[in-house]
């Protein structure tokens, strides 16, 4: 059952250099109690993707098209409607969990205030839960820390404090960016296995925005594949892991590091550089970085197409192949 339906969705942003078109024209579902990962290279648009659905973006965004949240569009909601809506049934795990608390409050009191706001709950009850809260992610002497600052949390101990403020009212949606960026090799594998065991745990949707390939295989039942601001390819997890179509997730998936390297050998890298909102090239916005590339990839940009059940892909040489071209013309 779907939980969450993103139908054409576009975020600009008016600037002094021109228009930049963060998101233009997304489109995917998130059913109910699963993991859908978007994946791609810093500036794809992922991450305001994510603060599109919670409506945190300056006032220089444009955003058009919709978010349906059980039916209902978000981005008709009011300011204050939607300010029900975060953390009660939406909430998120922010890049920099340090910058997320308040440095002059503890830990508790912020976990208080969020449940006595959301929940109803008393002084103690709150207190309790945030106990428990922190208890459950895996934070030792939780009854201790409970009353510490944010500063005396070390950076996987934060990140731990974060997702259980993103769990407390048991939101039906939590949105994860980046939450293992930052920490080491080590630290990285726990909070995957936190966000994994509490998503098992409270049947919780989940968007988990990253540019790690290898966490999304780690965690995902679903995978969308971003690039300047467009959807390249969308589908389950081990279909594109096992069989990647698009020329641009196939890269991605060979930069993942293998336990078999030798010594020595280069890892392999895409080739070239993400293009500059504010210069998009004409066409397909991957084809100058692209091996794969047609006459007709620099002229015309591809119809985002389900090519396979659940599969959908915007690229001219996989339309061909699949013969699911419909009414668009040939490539040359």
């Amino acid at each position: 059952m779907k939980l969450l339906e993103i139908r054409n969705l576009r975020t600009y942003f008016d600037t002094l250099d021109g228009i930049v078109k963060a998101v233009d024209g997304v489109s995917f579902d998130v059913d109910k109690g699963e993991i859908v990962a978007i994946v791609g290279e810093t500036g794809c648009g992922k991450s305001v993707t994510a603060r599109s659905i919670m409506r945190l973006l300056p006032k220089s965004a444009k955003i058009s098209g919709e978010i349906l949240l059980n039916g209902k569009n978000i981005l008709k909601m009011s300011p204050k409607e939607m300010e029900k809506i975060r953390q009660k049934r939406i909430s998120m795990i922010f890049q920099e969990p340090m910058t997320a608390f308040d440095p002059l409050y503890t830990i508790g009191q912020q976990f208080t205030e969020i449940l006595q706001k959301h929940e109803k709950m008393s002084k103690a009850e709150a207190y309790e839960k945030s106990v428990q809260m922190l208890e459950l992610v895996g934070i030792p002497e939780a009854k201790k820390r409970v009353d510490e600052y944010p500063h005396e949390f070390s950076g996987g101990m934060i990140q731990r404090a974060m997702i259980a403020r993103a769990l407390l009212n048991n939101p039906e949606l939590v949105i994860a960016d980046e939450p293992t960026t930052g920490l080491d090799v080590s630290i990285q594998a726990q909070i995957i296995n936190v966000i994994a065991d509490m998503q098992k745990k409270f049947k919780t949707s989940t968007i988990l925005i990253t540019h790690d390939m290898g966490v999304a295989a780690e965690l995902a039942d679903k995978i969308i594949v971003m690039y300047s601001g467009k959807i390249m390819e969308r589908g389950d997890l081990g279909e594109i892991i096992s069989s990647p179509l698009h020329p641009y997730t196939e890269g991605l998936i060979a930069a993942i590091p293998k336990l078999n390297t030798k010594k020595g050998e280069k890892l392999h890298a895409i080739p070239g550089m993400v293009p500059s909102p504010y210069a998009l090239p004409k066409g397909c916005r991957f084809h100058p970085r692209c091996y794969a590339k047609m006459d007709k990839c620099e002229k015309k940009e591809p119809p985002y197409v389900e090519v396979l059940p659940g599969r959908f892909v915007a690229c001219w040489k996989v339309l061909k192949e699949k013969g699911a071209l419909l009414n668009h013309e040939s490539p040359k």
